[in-house]
């Protein structure tokens, strides 16, 4: 069971991430410990993307569902209860991450193997091993854009 703790994303920090992935209609948002489910509402509401959340915490689970229900959007968004690293992952185009870096750690090989073209977007912690796509500082907060097949391969053939 993978336990990363709770930290909010500021509105503006959840544009800037869903903005560098280039979020729109066409795609599915993976948000991999979706809190209270900040991230997947602004990828719905405001990006017009459909969205998929993996939260271990039932309470916060519970939340996100009623916010979701409160916002209407309930046919654009869907959360589950699970262990990002074990729970089904859909074939998202856009995975956010908001984990420590010991976690970005053991998501990357199932990033590679499962989503290998979506685009990834680290908020404050990059994914140890692999080469950023592009580095944004917005506010003091950094924000890591990775393609998994090419930031992973990138990397290996550095070495």
């Amino acid at each position: 069971m993978t336990r990363v703790p709770f930290a909010r994303t500021s509105p503006e920090i959840v544009r800037r991430m869903l903005s560098l992935a280039g979020a729109g209609e066409e795609d599915l948002v993976l948000d991999l410990g979706s809190g209270s489910g900040s991230i997947l509402v602004e990828a719905a509401k405001d990006f017009g993307s459909r969205a998929y959340g993996i939260e271990i915490d039932p309470v916060l689970v519970r939340l996100g569902i009623e916010k979701v229900k409160s916002k209407g959007l309930g046919n654009r968004i869907k959360i589950v209860r699970g262990d990002f690293l074990t729970a089904p992952m859909p074939k998202a185009t856009i995975v956010t991450l908001y984990l420590l870096p010991d976690a970005n750690a053991l998501l990357a090989r199932r990033l590679l193997h499962e989503l290998p073209n979506a685009k990834v977007v680290a908020h404050q912690f990059p994914i140890p091993g692999w080469k950023p796509l592009e580095v944004e500082e917005y506010k003091g907060i950094k924000l890591y854009l990775y393609e998994p097949r090419i930031s992973a391969e990138v990397d290996r053939n550095r070495r």
